[in-house]
């Protein structure tokens, strides 16, 4: 677990747990999980890519 960008340098799996606060519609606020993943993609080496997996 990190809280450091620099800290993914040597990683080559990730998991991203941050907070998804809904709206008063309900609606959830995908702003952490977007932030998230535009500092992980930045991170990545040549030959990875970002695997999303949905059932």
């Amino acid at each position: 677990m990190t809280y450091s960008s620099d800290d993914l340098l040597n990683s080559n799996f990730y998991i991203i747990v941050v907070p998804t606060p809904i709206d008063t519609k309900n609606k959830p606020d995908l702003s952490c999980l977007f932030s998230a993943t535009e500092t992980i993609a930045r991170k990545l080496k040549k030959g990875e890519y970002p695997f999303d997996h949905q059932p």
